[in-house]
């Protein structure tokens, strides 16, 4: 994501919760959310706002792309990997979107 598109997404927040919008503002989100592209993080601010009444930070983007993501990719990702299959183990995600056991990284 780059600033322009931060600047958008920052302006549908406003329209949800009346914050102002600036360049600096748009700036910062956009260095955050720089691998996440504007229409998983729209999708994102919409789930958002459809379940909480708190405003929406960099980081619950993150949380909720990373989780969209998970939901599709999790499910291709084979869990016969031989890294995985230790002891009958299939992929286990730690929060941050590695797996647990063998390291790839769901995100």
């Amino acid at each position: 994501m780059n600033t322009r598109e931060a600047f958008q997404l920052l302006t549908l927040a406003s329209a949800f919760d009346g914050r102002t919008v600036d360049r600096e503002t748009a700036t910062v989100w956009a260095e955050v959310l720089v691998d996440i592209d504007l229409s998983a993080a729209t999708e994102a601010m919409k789930a958002h706002y459809r379940d909480e009444g708190r405003w929406m930070m960099p980081a619950h983007v993150v949380q909720r792309v990373k989780q969209s993501r998970r939901a599709v990719e999790g499910g291709t990702m084979s869990p016969r990997r031989v890294d995985c299959q230790r002891e009958g183990r299939e992929h286990r995600w730690l929060p941050d979107g590695t797996c647990n056991f063998c390291e790839v990284r769901a995100l």
